[in-house]
């Protein structure tokens, strides 16, 4: 009986013994899936951040690209006004040149004695080709 006892008493220690080494397993493969976990955790956060940073980096090389499409679009503007105000004082000067001649070539008909009726009648002439013009 004593022997029984023993047995049943090595038994019950041998089970105690299993109960706390599968609790033992339980506790780090509870502690290695929270490990897993945080690290996933940790490795999805670096990566939103990335994508963060790449997208606020996307956006600024946009706002530049439209700020500098812009600026080319107004130089382009301004040049043009540029270009159309010298064609205008080139036109303005040549018209103010022809008629300067055309008042010097009355003037000189004056001073050659033609009379006052000639001489309006060449400033019409010439005025009525001027609008013409």
């Amino acid at each position: 009986e004593n022997e029984r006892a023993a047995k049943v008493a090595a038994e019950a220690k041998i089970q105690q013994e299993e109960a706390r080494l599968s609790e033992i397993a339980r506790q780090r493969n509870r502690e290695q899936m929270l490990i897993k976990a945080e690290r996933e955790i940790q490795k999805q956060m670096k990566n939103d951040n990335l994508e963060r940073l790449k997208r606020k980096q996307e956006f600024r090389h946009k706002e530049t690209l439209k700020r500098v499409q812009e600026n080319e679009e107004r130089t382009k503007a301004l040049l043009q006004q540029k270009e159309d105000l010298i064609r205008m004082r080139r036109k303005n000067a040549h018209k103010a040149k022809i008629e300067k001649d055309r008042l010097l070539s009355v003037l000189e008909q004056s001073k050659a004695g033609c009379s006052i009726h000639t001489l309006l009648k060449q400033v019409s002439i010439n005025e009525n080709n001027m609008d013409l013009n």
